[in-house]
Order: C-alpha cells, then sequence, then structure tokens
C-alpha cells in the first residue's frame, strides 16, 4: 500500500496503519505457504484392513500444526484494523467539534441490533460526532437494515459474515486468549482405486464428507470400502489428490478471510477521505490531538524498574 495522504492528514495515521496491516498479511501469508510446501502428505495411499467391519479403511496420520507465531502475526494484523477504526471515530469527532480533543471513550462502535446502536454507551463513544458521520458510520454496522432479532438462520448466518462483526470477534478474541488460529483442513480430497490384492470390493468407495471444512485429526477416516479377502494380506491402493488450507478452527480460511477484512476497513477508510478534505475541515490539519506523549515536555526522573518486588 503505497502512501497516498500528506503527512499532516487527519487520517494519514489510519494510512499509516494500514500500511503496517499489509506488511503483517504478507509475512503471514508467507508462512503458510512455506508451511504448506513442506506440509506431509496426511493419508497413506494404501488402505488398511479391518477384520472386525471387513472394511478398508484409510485414516490421517499425525498431522503438524503451523508454527504459534502466526498466532502474534494475526493479532498484529487484526489490531491494526480495528485501531484503524477507532483513529477514525477520533478524527471524526475532533473535525465535528472543530478541534476538541475528544475523552477516552470515543470508539468506533460494532452494534449487531439497533438496541445496541441507540444505546447509551454507542452514544458515549460517537459523542461529538455529528449526525452525518453517524449515519455514515451507521451504514457500516452489521445491524444496518437488518431485524434486530432475526430467526432465519440464513439471515443470522448473514449477519455473522458482516466484515464489522467478523473482526471485532477477532479482535476480542486476541485480547484475552492465543487465537490457536491455524490448522490443516481439507480443501480437496480425490481417490482412485489404482490396485487391489488380496481382495474383493463388496461395494463401492465412501467418502466422509465431515472431514471437510475441519482440522485434520489423526485417525479420522475420510475413506472407506467393504471387502471381502481373499488372501492372507487385504491390500487397497489409491492414487489420491490431497489439496489442505490453514484455516480457523471454526473452518474459515485464514488468508480469505483476513485478506477480506483488510480490503474492507481499507475502503472505509477511502469512503470517509473526503471528509477530511474541505476547506473547513483543512484548518485543523496538524492541530495538536492532545494525548500524554503530546509534545509539552513533561518532567523527567529516574524509575528503576524491577521484576520483583523490593526486599
Amino acid at each position: 500500500m503505497a502512501e497516498r495522504l500528506p503527512h499532516d492528514h487527519p487520517l494519514a495515521g489510519c494510512e499509516a496503519k494500514l500500511w503496517r496491516a499489509e506488511q503483517n498479511f504478507k509475512l503471514l501469508d508467507d508462512e503458510i505457504g512455506s508451511y504448506l510446501d513442506r506440509h506431509v502428505e496426511p493419508i497413506a495411499r494404501v488402505g488398511e484392513f479391518n477384520p472386525d467391519t471387513n472394511r478398508m479403511v484409510w485414516s490421517f496420520g499425525a498431522v503438524e500444526q503451523p508454527n504459534l507465531i502466526l498466532s502474534a502475526v494475526i493479532g498484529d494484523f487484526i489490531h491494526d484494523l480495528r485501531s484503524t477504526l477507532d483513529h477514525l471515530a477520533f478524527e471524526l469527532s475532533f473535525l465535528d467539534t472543530g478541534g476538541v480533543i475528544p475523552n477516552r471513550k470515543i470508539a468506533f462502535p460494532c452494534c449487531d441490533t439497533r438496541a445496541d446502536w441507540d444505546s447509551n454507551l454507542t452514544n458515549a463513544k460517537l459523542k461529538g460526532i455529528n449526525k452525518k458521520h453517524r449515519a455514515m458510520i451507521y451504514k457500516a454496522q452489521p445491524c444496518y437494515r437488518r431485524k434486530d432479532a432475526p430467526t432465519n438462520p440464513r439471515t443470522i448466518a448473514q449477519r455473522r459474515g458482516r466484515a464489522l462483526a467478523d473482526l471485532e470477534h477477532f479482535w476480542n478474541d486476541d485480547k484475552h486468549r492465543t487465537l490457536q488460529p491455524v490448522a490443516s483442513a481439507l480443501a480437496h480430497l480425490h481417490g482412485e482405486i489404482i490396485a487391489i490384492r488380496d481382495c474383493v470390493p463388496r461395494g463401492s468407495l465412501h467418502i466422509d464428507r465431515q472431514v471437510f471444512g475441519r482440522p485434520l485429526e489423526q485417525g479420522a477416516e475420510p475413506f472407506w470400502m467393504p471387502v471381502r479377502p481373499t488372501g492372507p494380506n487385504p491390500e487397497v491402493e489409491m492414487d489420491l489428490q490431497i489439496a489442505v488450507r490453514v484455516t480457523f478452527r471454526n473452518g474459515l480460511p485464514a488468508l480469505e478471510i483476513l485478506s477480506r477484512l483488510g480490503k474492507w476497513v481499507a475502503g472505509l477508510v477511502e469512503w470517509f477521505i473526503p471528509e477530511f478534505e474541505t476547506r473547513k475541515a483543512r484548518t485543523l490539519w496538524g492541530a495538536p490531538r492532545g494525548g500524554w506523549i503530546e509534545a509539552v515536555p513533561i518532567g523527567l526522573r529516574t524509575i528503576i524498574y524491577r521484576t520483583e518486588p523490593n526486599p
């Protein structure tokens, strides 16, 4: 993402956050690509005969999980996106009040229902933001033009897929727990029998579709076929085509969902940029925004930080 906004533009900080998020996404993409390149094929090509059921079964072996460092990278990416929105809310309040520094409660809300949007908590987060800009923020909400309490499962699923709601869930999870965000999941699995030894098929090859869209588990059996032994070592060999991808544990593909979130936040910031480029708005460019690390010098003192209390 190339820098486009002037350094003193009110949303230049948002742009910098998005640029950093893009760096983290590229790092994540490279790490996932390296993991998939060295990923060991998780299933043997020759099935194992189960004499109790007279079935030939194929099962997953040990599955290597990607490095947990990806959790930290994804957390950084999510934080960059979410804090971008809070920076945007701050700047909107600063703009609409003519340069009054907002309090610490200012934030970009995420409202699942109209009741959430109308609440005192949301109103506090939007303090100082005018009616026009509140309307723009409302259009980004999961509750926008939706019933407060849908009962249709499809409607609920669509609401859950809203970008802001997904971003909020990721952000809240990352603040309190390790996301453990990635696990190998089947994207494609195809098997074709190429050799049969010491047995005769008694039916067709079956595939368990429940293995798709979830982390691979050692011992899970994606294929099985009924057979009748005709020799001492029944074997069935398959030509397998397997593709795995890195997902979150609920089945969401990591790169795809994070990419969509990044594009959505970037698009939202882009939508608000003209609001800060009017003649009136330009008078506030570069004005002090306050804060603990504002340019006003503070008295310095020697501080010794200890890892243990004083004896």
